[in-house]
């Protein structure tokens, strides 16, 4: 996966711009990829995309179920 470098913010400055990075990923949609030691350590996304993800999730654990099952 690529990353574009404005998606990219170090911990020390999200610290200082929390609120702006909200702001912006609300209207952006983007993920933030966040670096803790030039390492990518977190991602921040919006909430609408952390409920996708944990409803893929869900289905991803109830198909192994049935597949362990059958």
């Amino acid at each position: 996966m690529l990353l574009e470098p404005k998606q990219m913010v170090p911990i020390t400055r999200l610290q200082k711009e929390l609120t702006q990075t909200v702001r912006s990923l609300s209207t952006s949609g983007k993920a933030v990829y966040i670096l803790k030691n030039n390492n990518l350590e977190a991602v921040l996304l919006t909430y609408h995309e952390y409920e996708y993800l944990k409803e893929i999730e869900e289905i991803y654990k109830r198909l192994e179920i049935k597949n362990n099952i059958l």
